[in-house]
């Protein structure tokens, strides 16, 4: 008997827009509660505010090292410790 993963593409992808958006709120409650415009944080970051604005949104996946920038602008690591814990996708198993 041999078990290899069996991957739901839908659930997959349910689980990775559910995690962009959590992620995504958690680096929006740190631009906020510090006080910065999404404006400033683009300036500091060196970024678009574009991009802010899709990262906040959930749209995409923002690099560790510009979550770092973010959270260090902010002064929020406890959002920064948050955001590390990423939802786990669950594995399933099918029996060949």
């Amino acid at each position: 008997m041999v078990l290899l993963p069996v991957m739901n593409t839908n659930m997959h992808e349910n689980n990775r827009k559910n995690s962009l958006e959590h992620q995504g709120q958690i680096l929006r409650e740190a631009r906020r509660d510090s006080g910065l415009t999404q404006e400033e944080l683009s300036e500091v970051l060196d970024c678009s505010v574009r991009h802010i604005q899709n990262i906040e949104a959930g749209k995409c996946d923002p690099s560790f090292s510009l979550v770092r920038l973010w959270m260090q602008a902010t002064q929020d690591w406890r959002s920064f410790f948050s955001f590390l814990q990423k939802p786990i996708t669950p594995c399933l198993n099918k029996e060949i």
